[in-house]
């Protein structure tokens, strides 16, 4: 959450052979999950087409996805982190300054716990997947969007490449769904975006979750594909 994957979500929901650009907040764990995501995405999309791909994004500890489900040869997952301060704020921000939110957003301890776990479980895919799974630094899509979007392009295999520019939906920016804030319906990646500097974060929490993310970005870049 708060990584730059509602961005990437809409550059991959944009594309012709993909459906899908938000949460279906649900599980994994056989392929009655894909046929419920499939199911779902008619809903959301309002489109009966069923073009290559069927995209979903998983944010939450809740959503589990089983070592049967991630070695399908048909089944493209992708791991994405954002470094933990800029994160953590961003979490923050949001439990302040929106409605309807979670409360423990604003808590700095329970956002880290959320952050550390989120950590833990991505390595865990990583290694039931045995790492044949890209893995993107968040700010990489900001910094090299070109690489990360061809190095996705490439991975995914598909016919044309991923853009720079992508579509708005009829969810995008919804709490709940994704990315609430002004940026994701622009429609492109917007380079500029705040740092929250008016946030602290407690220093406690910020330091175990800046340890263990320099210890999972060690693990992810040692087993995963990367740029």
């Amino acid at each position: 959450m708060r990584g730059y994957t509602s961005l990437f979500s809409h550059i991959l929901g944009s594309h012709p052979e993909i459906k899908g650009y938000t949460e279906m907040h649900q599980s994994y764990r056989s392929n009655l999950g894909l046929i419920k995501l499939r199911y779902k995405l008619k809903l959301t999309t309002k489109s009966i087409e069923t073009p290559r791909y069927l995209y979903d994004k998983l944010l939450h500890s809740d959503y589990k996805v089983s070592k049967q489900i991630l070695k399908k040869h048909n089944v493209y997952p992708i791991i994405m982190v954002r470094e933990p301060e800029k994160t953590m704020k961003s979490i923050r921000n949001m439990g302040e300054n929106l409605t309807k939110v979670v409360s423990w957003y604003k808590d700095d301890e329970k956002v880290a716990d959320y952050y550390i776990q989120r950590l833990h479980i991505l390595e865990k895919i990583a290694r039931r997947a045995k790492g044949n799974v890209p893995f993107i630094e968040g700010r990489q899509l900001i910094d090299r969007t070109d690489e990360t979007l061809a190095f996705i392009t490439d991975y995914l295999r598909l016919q044309s490449p991923l853009q720079k520019e992508y579509q708005t939906f009829d969810l995008t920016g919804s709490i709940g769904m994704g990315d609430p804030s002004k940026h994701i319906k622009q429609g492109q990646i917007v380079k500029k975006r705040s740092n929250y500097d008016e946030i602290l974060i407690d220093p406690e929490h910020l330091n175990r979750a800046k340890l263990q993310y320099h210890k999972t970005v060690t693990f992810l870049q040692s087993i995963c594909t990367t740029i």
